[in-house]
């Protein structure tokens, strides 16, 4: 099948002023790979995230690799690039979300994180340890 399209990638502020009262943001850092890329946009789709934030070290989620590991959700979930992890989670914290990270080398348990969610939340699947700001 081929296809032909306009690619129009929305800015931050377009993704941010857009999102609902109570929201929850995926913010990703560092994605290299297509196939994780597509498998976070599935997640984030099949647990009901708002958007998804990618920094500037993330690979393209249009990639037709990425598409079709993310079951066609890379094509109707709402995202932006988002410049560097630190201008992301400033970013968010500015617009009032409660950004917790995860990480492989945590010092918490995402239980104790979970407890406590705010009415806006951006979940950072790596990067910085497992914290509630």
């Amino acid at each position: 099948m081929l296809a032909v399209g306009v690619r129009a990638e929305p800015d931050l502020d377009t993704v941010l002023g857009a999102l609902p009262e109570r929201a929850l943001v995926v913010g990703l850092v560092g994605i290299a790979n297509h196939d994780n890329m597509g498998g976070l946009f599935r997640n984030a789709a099949a647990f009901g995230a708002d958007a998804v934030l990618l920094d500037d070290g993330c690979c393209d989620p249009l990639y037709r690799k990425a598409i079709r590991v993310s079951v066609g959700a890379a094509l109707t979930m709402s995202f932006a690039r988002a410049g560097d992890a630190a201008g992301m989670a400033a970013r968010l914290a500015a617009d009032g979300f409660s950004v917790v990270a995860l990480s492989p080398r945590a010092r918490s348990t995402f239980p104790t994180c979970s407890r406590r969610r705010a009415r806006r939340c951006c979940s950072a699947p790596r990067g910085l340890d497992c914290q509630i700001r």
